[in-house]
């Protein structure tokens, strides 16, 4: 079944071809000139389109380079690499792994009356970074920015404030665009060998959240796997984990105080639910782990914390729910939209290179083998997911 957005550009086909044939019987001696003009306009509409399509495919590379062997030459510090196997198979990247969970409470430190303040040359280059998201659907909203964390008595805790979407925008999301000649942000703030500290950082370092959403059945488990729309800020197209998002606050003045063994679990619980339209009843069986938090190299040290929930038991309802849900539509509404989801056995889940992975997608028909390439973040996800189900001496 087609789309609304797809519906909508069909009607104006037909709507246009019938206006052009009625010229043409109203005005038959300018038939040729008719069809001249309606011919340069859908050559010059089809230019238009087939131009915004190579602008959105090359716009995430022009602003955030996320690639290992650039990420190598920029000399990061080698306690960076992340090295791994899932499902047999060895993945290497770069990621920043500040802290595994452990299962103890972590303490909230939330400063809601400071905010972030741009770097005076950011500033200056402000319209010139958000030119570089030309092809996104952007929309100011409020984060939580982290700014440090440590060890106090055994305890981690985390120190947050509040930054906005823009300032996340044109400092971590827009790190690789040029400014002057060929002098980026990274150049100038994050030259590597090593991360600025959080506390030192000119970034913006909003707090991203990526999960891991399976469900179990007869024995087997099953990995929620969205995809990005072509207008997301980032991944365009892409795989992500279950839930890729930023950690959404209601107001800007929302209190996060607090100790919690799974940090901001009334917020990971609301994403859930509304990202993959889970209803309430349904949220109550949730069972969520955190797995730890780390800052992405490619973004210039932004902070993403991951989550592992699970629904233990799954009913046939709910199983078919999901099944269902894989046609979902975008909302034009929502920042780093998903266009649809598949479901796929995560014991078949296997790489294959350059952040591609092949499973065994699930369908409410069929059970088939499907290739898909992934956002980065996706693979420290997994890195820590696998990390603690070896721990619990389970079968990924």
């Amino acid at each position: 079944m087609a789309s609304p957005s797809k519906w909508k550009y069909l009607i104006s086909f037909f709507v246009a071809v019938a206006a052009i044939t009625g010229l043409i019987i109203w005005k038959p001696d300018y038939a040729w000139n008719i069809i001249s003009v309606a011919f340069g306009f859908c050559l010059g509409s089809i230019g238009v389109y087939f131009l915004g399509v190579l602008r959105r495919s090359t716009e995430d590379y022009n602003k955030v380079i996320s690639d290992v062997k650039f990420l190598r030459k920029r000399n990061y510090d080698e306690c960076n690499r992340m090295d791994f196997v899932f499902n047999g198979v060895k993945i290497n990247d770069y990621f920043d792994c500040c802290h595994k969970g452990d299962g103890k409470r972590i303490k909230i430190i939330d400063d809601k009356t400071k905010a972030f303040e741009l770097d005076g040359l950011i500033t200056n280059s402000f319209f010139t970074l958000m030119k570089s998201h030309g092809g996104s659907f952007k929309q100011n909203k409020p984060t939580v920015r982290l700014d440090d964390y440590g060890m106090i008595n055994d305890q981690l805790v985390l120190k947050t404030s509040r930054s906005t979407y823009f300032n996340h925008l044109a400092t971590n999301r827009a790190i690789d665009c040029f400014i002057e000649g060929h002098l980026t942000l990274r150049d100038i703030y994050e030259p590597g060998p090593k991360l600025s500290p959080l506390k030192e950082s000119k970034m913006s370092n909003h707090i991203g959240v990526n999960i891991f959403v399976t469900i179990d059945k007869n024995g087997k488990r099953y990995l929620i796997l969205p995809k990005r729309s072509k207008e997301s800020t980032i991944a365009k197209g892409l795989v992500t984990s279950s839930v890729a998002s930023r950690l959404v606050i209601d107001r800007f003045d929302d209190d996060l105080n607090g100790e919690e063994t799974v940090p901001f679990a009334k917020q990971i619980s609301s994403l859930v639910r509304e990202k993959l339209g889970i209803c309430c009843e349904k949220a109550d069986r949730l069972e969520t782990v955190f797995l730890g938090f780390g800052r992405n190299l490619y973004e210039g040290g932004k902070p993403q914390f991951y989550y592992w929930v699970k629904f233990p038991q799954c009913d046939e309802g709910l199983y078919s729910f999901f099944l269902e849900s894989v046609h979902c539509q975008t909302r034009k509404d929502q920042l780093d939209a998903d266009t649809g989801l598949m479901i796929v056995d995560i014991s078949t889940l296997k790489y294959v290179g350059d952040d591609t992975f092949k499973a065994l997608r699930i369908t409410s028909r069929k059970e088939k083998r499907t290739y898909f390439t992934v956002e980065k973040s996706f693979l420290a996800n997994l890195f820590l997911y696998g990390d603690i189900v070896s721990s619990q001496s389970e079968k990924p």
